[in-house]
């Protein structure tokens, strides 16, 4: 191998940059795919004829290299003796127009992509030999799109801005063929992209997110097993979507994804905009903020905790269950429900409106503020004829602020027996339905509740008894109340010395 320098410039006219006039280059050859490019400070750039091969790519700093539209392939690297550092890519000039590369090297390779500030960047990068790992050395900013058919790019905590899309995977073979391993880099893949996704991993391509915050327009991730992504345990940010098919989140159901135990943060701000999956697409933590309707199709969970501070979430239909094991905070904009099954570790609502699923929403924890399984604080519930059914297994508290409870289920013990469910603050507590204690100890907590339909305070066989204990306040129970065999209604007076007056429309003891 040999080294190729530019020389250019005693020439007149467009003889003066032209790649493949032989008197600009040292030696008088133009380079091929056995030379060592090296672009030097002459005062004239070099201009790229057409699409030309070389073995490595030196840009020094002061000089100028003009794509035209054309590509060159890096076919090697340079060694310490050619002065290129072990280099496939060795950016310190300026690019002009708009120059592709693609990167054979069959090896382990470092590439500065970045040059001069202001001067230009690489459009189309390619990576595209099963050998060839890329270690950037340097800030990577491409104009165009990145492309990792083969091979593999090791970030190494340098930012990563691509602002077309990027692509991982040759379509076919086994896993791991091309591999985006984001270390601990801030990564832009497509930010803001609506006329395409900003990440897409095909067969035979692995997206690792390592622990950096990253912006990512829209993901998507074809039907194959081979095909595998598993995001940052920081910030994905999504903010765009593939505005042909309305997706910011397209998952194929055979793909292998992983959260990566980080946060999926949603804001574009579109009429509507899906997270689309052929199953059950499994996220951390996920927040929406913005002001766009977004649908979950088909079942969305969250080991971690859910957030919406603004616009439309949707669950899109009977089938399509949320489930989160953490707290759900509404701060603002609508969760609506449906006739989905809805789970939550704890709700919050602070803000905004949860329009209840017409099914059952149930809380199994008591992880919002305090030791709350539900608390409304200047939000709102609407309950869409639908029932609140707190079961947990610890004792908890419940704020609803005065909305209206059309279902209300009590189901709280700990293998033992029941567990308390307490009542906080000095609200009233409309359920336009019915009651059910099937297992706990709902405590009112001085509060009053008015029951449209029928109380029942079930029977149980465990230590401690399920009992409604209706504490120094007025009660009314307009239907039936049903008190099953070693169950308790009572009316407590909390050290008052008033006990309450209960208005029912019948007692029955079993």
């Amino acid at each position: 191998m040999a080294v190729a320098t530019w020389v250019g410039g005693d020439g007149t006219g467009s003889e003066q940059t032209d790649y493949g006039r032989t008197a600009n280059w040292s030696g008088g050859v133009v380079p091929d795919a056995d030379d060592h490019v090296i672009v030097a400070n002459t005062g004239h750039n070099c201009k790229l004829d057409t699409n030309r091969e070389a073995a490595s790519l030196t840009i020094n700093s002061g000089a100028t290299i003009d794509g035209s539209g054309g590509k060159l392939s890096i076919k090697s690297e340079g060694d310490s003796s050619e002065g290129t550092n072990h280099f496939a890519v060795n950016n310190d000039g300026r690019i002009v127009g708009h120059l592709d590369l693609e990167i054979n090297t069959p090896a382990t390779t470092s590439c500065d992509f970045a040059g001069e500030s202001g001067h230009g960047k690489f459009r189309n990068v390619t990576i595209n030999h099963a050998s060839c790992i890329v270690n950037l050395e340097s800030t990577t900013q491409f104009t165009g799109n990145l492309t990792i058919t083969l091979g593999k790019i090791v970030c190494g905590g340098n930012t990563v801005e691509i602002t077309g899309n990027t692509r991982i995977g040759p379509t076919s073979g086994a896993a791991d063929q091309a591999t985006l391993q984001c270390d601990s880099s801030a990564m832009f893949l497509g930010s803001g992209k609506t006329d395409d996704y900003g990440l897409t991993v095909v067969k035979g391509g692995t997206f690792t997110g390592g622990t950096g915050n990253h912006t990512i327009g829209s993901i998507t991730m074809s039907n194959f097993d081979a095909s595998k992504c598993t995001l940052t345990n920081g910030v994905t940010t999504i903010n765009g979507e593939d505005s042909g098919d309305n997706k910011a989140i397209n998952i194929g159901s055979a793909s292998t994804f992983a959260h990566g135990n980080g946060t999926v943060k949603h804001t574009l701000n579109a009429n509507t905009t899906y997270i689309r999956t052929g199953g059950i697409i499994a996220l951390n933590n996920f927040e929406q903020d913005n002001n766009s309707n977004l649908q979950v199709n088909p079942a969305l969970t969250c080991a971690g905790t859910f957030t919406l501070t603004a616009g439309e979430f949707d669950t899109s239909g009977s089938s399509y269950a949320v489930t989160v094991t953490g707290n759900a905070a509404i701060n603002g904009g609508t969760f609506n429900g449906n006739a989905s099954a809805i789970s939550f570790g704890s709700l919050t609502i602070s803000g905004g409106e949860y329009s209840a699923t017409s099914g059952t929403t149930t809380i199994t924890s008591n992880t919002a503020t305090g030791t709350r399984s539900v608390y409304n604080n200047g939000g709102t519930f609407t309950h869409n004829k639908g029932t609140l059914k707190i079961d947990t297994g610890a004792n908890t508290n419940y704020d609803f602020d005065g909305d209206d409870l059309y279902n209300f289920t009590v189901e709280c013990e700990d293998g033992s027996g029941a567990l308390t469910c307490d009542g906080e603050a000095s609200t009233a507590v409309t359920v336009l339905n019915n009651l059910d204690i099937k297992m706990g100890v709902l405590r009112t907590n001085a509060n009053s509740f008015t029951i449209h339909g029928n109380v029942f305070v079930r029977e149980t066989s465990l230590t401690n008894k399920n009992k409604f204990v209706a504490q120094g306040a007025n009660q009314t129970v307009k239907g039936l109340i049903t008190v099953e065999d070693g169950a308790f209604f009572d009316m407590q007076n909390q050290g008052s010395g008033s006990f309450g007056t209960l208005t029912t429309g019948g007692i029955r003891v079993l």
